[in-house]
């Protein structure tokens, strides 16, 4: 039989967080945050910084919607320097920094509802600039991919998965969120993308981008456009087979390359095509794999599934094209972390602008975790750089402490054998 004896002590169980909370104070996050959106309301009793604060620590303790905000301000009522903002100021903040959603017609009458909110899309990418999580001079790759995230709000609708939602476009450079676009879930990715892909390199100016990816969403004449008048930028985008790109692997290929990529057998080639009949002329890297079930396709009259890649890239071997293009599917691992880890799975609010904004700083929360991590994995040797949130939360957070005043002065009493305080050095 188990047997309890009550203590009335006030010990926090999520101690790791006062840590967190002093590295981002020294480090100058709540100050860069504040400067670059600005003061609220003079009677305003909470900051933009607080409201990011909340957020991101709720989330570090494992808080999953914004009502779990109020277990953490009771946990952490007995420290005045750390100022949690309740559930519903976390709700008044948003609207603050929501942004127009812009509505675009088609001729065919079809709404498409979009939300950029450039304000907070700059205070992602200054934070990983502020943060030096990247090397701006580096050959860094930009990723562009959409996401559905099913859900019933007011204004969602649906996608071409058939269930109501959102649909946002995310650019990564090296697995880091840069841009966010809150899109409703009827518009598809290929609508507007040029637009977005410039909202986005102009979201990162000053960070060198040296290659682009994407998938057939983005093969188009305007896209190709935008990324041709980056100065530099090499482009790698998944190309839609047709039956003119078939008469050209027909007309220019006479040999096939047997390879082996990602432990899969293909073939491959190289032909130079003129896209959406213009005249300048781009490599397509086309790779072929046979199909199980030998069924003939219409527009080769082969039985073979054909794949290409289209690029301004002079060098790469055909091979080495298929491979690096390939590495993209590393982004699909940020979604998991974004949805699961970071509560994009568990929008708050019934609107997409507001939601939009509620994405940004989840993201804006996922960047300082990978900050954090790159930052303690070199100093303890419990904090690695490839943890998840969970595990960082159960190895890192969850330690008891209490705040206790001796002799006018005041520490932080930490119950664990752990070497914590080499954070501080």
């Amino acid at each position: 039989m188990v047997k309890i004896k009550k203590s009335f002590t006030k010990i926090n169980p999520h101690g790791g967080i006062y840590f967190l909370n002093n590295t981002f104070s020294d480090k100058g996050i709540y100050k860069f945050i504040d400067n670059e959106l600005g003061n609220r309301a003079i009677n305003a009793q909470y900051s933009y910084s607080d409201c990011i604060k909340t957020l991101l620590f709720s989330q570090m303790c494992g808080g999953t919607c914004l009502e779990d905000i109020q277990y953490l301000r009771e946990n952490f009522n007995d420290y005045n320097h750390l100022k949690f903002c309740s559930p519903d100021t976390i709700s008044i903040i948003s609207q603050e920094l929501a942004d127009n959603t812009w509505v675009y017609t088609t001729e065919k009458g079809k709404e498409h509802e979009i939300n950029s909110n450039k304000p907070l899309n700059s205070l992602l990418s200054g934070i990983i600039k502020h943060c030096g999580l990247i090397n701006s001079q580096a050959d860094n790759i930009m990723d562009y991919d959409n996401v559905i995230l099913p859900n019933d709000k007011y204004d969602s609708k649906p996608t071409y998965k058939h269930v109501d939602g959102y649909q946002p476009g995310v650019a990564f450079i090296n697995r880091l969120p840069v841009y966010i676009e809150g899109r409703n879930g009827n518009s598809p990715a290929k609508y507007r993308m040029a637009k977005t892909l410039k909202d986005a390199f102009i979201n990162v100016a000053g960070i060198k981008v040296k290659y682009f990816r994407s998938d057939c969403a983005a093969y188009q004449k305007s896209v190709i456009e935008v990324l041709e008048a980056q100065e530099g930028l090499e482009f790698f985008i998944r190309i839609m087979s047709s039956p003119d790109l078939h008469m050209a692997i027909a007309s220019q290929v006479s040999s096939w390359e047997k390879v082996e990529i990602n432990k899969q057998e293909m073939e491959v080639a190289t032909i130079n095509y003129c896209p959406f009949s213009g005249e300048k002329s781009y490599h397509v890297v086309v790779h072929r794999k046979k199909r199980e079930d030998g069924q003939t396709d219409l527009f080769s009259n082969s039985c073979y599934d054909y794949y290409g890649i289209i690029t301004n890239n002079q060098t790469m071997a055909a091979e080495e094209v298929v491979e690096f293009y390939n590495h993209r599917a590393s982004i699909e691992p940020n979604f998991a972390y974004l949805n699961n880890d970071f509560n994009w799975a568990h929008l708050p609010f019934s609107w997409l602008d507001t939601n939009t904004v509620f994405m940004i700083l989840s993201a804006i929360s996922f960047v300082l975790f990978e900050y954090i991590k790159k930052i303690y994995s070199q100093k303890l040797t419990f904090v690695k750089q490839s943890m998840r949130l969970k595990s960082f939360i159960l190895r890192f957070i969850a330690v008891p402490v209490k705040w206790v005043t001796s002799a006018r002065q005041t520490f932080l009493r930490i119950y664990s054998q752990k070497d914590y305080d080499l954070i501080l050095t």
